[in-house]
């Protein structure tokens, strides 16, 4: 059974469906992406600020250094991650795969 089955969802391997009380819960799955803060003053604002004028809901929001502490990145989680891409993208905000 896959950590994301549903209580009660019958799948090959669980035809009887998940029984959480002998499995545990399943697992929520995200889906995020990666930036890279541009390296100014302002730069996470830059970020935060085309997200809120393509009407994104910012759900989590994560600091990260990538590297040997050279770059600093934001992992998001939003309402629209393809969206959310695309509005980066075209502002030359780099995503990390």
């Amino acid at each position: 059974m896959a950590p994301t089955t549903i209580s009660d969802q019958k799948t090959t391997t669980s035809p009887f469906g998940r029984k959480t009380k002998d499995t545990g819960y399943p697992v929520k799955v995200s889906e995020i992406l990666a930036a890279l803060i541009p390296a100014h003053p302002g730069g996470l604002h830059a970020i935060l600020r085309l997200l809120d004028r393509a009407d994104l809901i910012i759900h989590r929001l994560y600091p990260a250094r990538i590297g040997e502490g050279t770059a600093e990145a934001v992992i998001i989680e939003t309402d629209n991650p393809a969206l959310a891409e695309t509005v980066l993208k075209e502002s030359w905000i780099e995503i990390i795969s």
